[in-house]
């Protein structure tokens, strides 16, 4: 009863703006007890009130880890450490959230951190991982993933492993062959055009 008063009276001073008189409560709650998600999540937003994005987003990890099963609260981590620039951080987060929710969207987002920090391969492999978990009715995901995979072959000089992707991106783009290219978009016809080049180059 004591922590949840003391927890009642910091939030009571966050809503009245007083920042460091809510401070100095949390921190007291910490103390006291140290396992307490509510006072660390208070704590960050507090940080995030003086403009301490990186002590905000500290305060927020810890709270994550202590509530244990949030996996919404996990990607939001995620797109916060990646507005900071801190992708490493992100990929934790997103790897937080996906032991808890095998989301496509966590897989494309960690997909896409990877190639930014230069894991070529990692980021293909959670590629050839989110198109199975895809479902065929998700077609534009699924030709993105295609897309980004044969991008992903071509450049580390994969020529067949692009090749199989793109053709197999054609497949589900035209089934039955009976596509119109009419219909495909600019970077459809981009995506044929990189399997012409890896056909000419193979």
């Amino acid at each position: 009863p004591e922590i949840a008063d003391m927890l009642g009276e910091a939030n009571m001073l966050f809503a009245f703006t007083d920042l460091p008189a809510a401070r100095e409560k949390l921190l007291e709650v910490i103390r006291l007890w140290p396992s307490a998600p509510d006072a660390y999540h208070t704590l960050g937003l507090i940080h995030e009130e003086e403009g301490e994005a990186g002590r905000a987003l500290e305060c927020f990890i810890i709270a994550a880890h202590l509530t244990g099963k949030d996996e919404s609260l996990w990607r939001r981590l995620a797109d916060m450490s990646r507005e900071q620039q801190n992708h490493q951080q992100a990929i934790y987060c997103l790897n937080r959230a996906l032991r808890l929710k095998m989301e496509p969207e966590y897989l494309w987002e960690k997909s896409s951190l990877l190639t930014a920090i230069g894991q070529t391969k990692k980021a293909m492999d959670c590629l050839i991982l989110l198109l199975r978990k895809l479902p065929e009715s998700e077609r534009e995901q699924r030709f993105n993933a295609c897309k980004e995979l044969a991008r992903l072959y071509h450049q580390v000089g994969d020529t067949a492993a692009a090749i199989e992707t793109l053709e197999g991106w054609l497949d589900q783009r035209t089934p039955g062959g009976k596509g119109d290219l009419a219909e495909l978009s600019d970077s459809d016809l981009d995506v044929i055009n990189m399997l012409a080049e890896c056909l000419i180059v193979a």
